[in-house]
């Protein structure tokens, strides 16, 4: 999983030709992904205004579960999760070439992160 983190700030300042040059890129190395059997999903997510986290509370006293619900994302970090491919890759090396290929990693930062398998295979 190539996992896309963005400074959100810095996306609403760049300009509408690069926004949409960004978009078209992506598209592109979807299609390419595609054409070669190895896009599994991808899309870019709305912006972390539009999280909602939910949690056991776990603070002393709290009820037994006790489900916590709230406005905003987990943390507060200055990149947020922006968008995210799913991959196959042969091997570490494959996930990597295709993390440098995301058109915005000029400005992104990408965790490629495998997937666990539970399927028992």
């Amino acid at each position: 999983m190539l996992l896309i983190y963005e400074d959100e700030g810095a996306e609403v300042a760049r300009s509408d030709e690069e926004q949409r040059a960004s978009i078209d890129a992506h598209i592109a190395l979807a299609a390419r992904l595609r054409a070669e059997r190895r896009f599994i999903a991808g899309d870019p997510l709305q912006p972390s205004s539009t999280v909602t986290t939910v949690r056991l509370d776990r603070s002393s006293g709290a009820e037994p579960g006790k489900v916590v619900v709230t406005d905003g994302p987990y943390a507060d970090t200055k990149e947020q999760l922006g968008g995210f491919y799913i991959v196959e890759a042969a091997d570490l090396d494959q996930a990597l070439e295709d993390a440098v290929a995301i058109p915005s990693i000029g400005w992104d930062v990408i965790e490629v992160r495998p997937l666990l398998d539970l399927s028992g295979n």
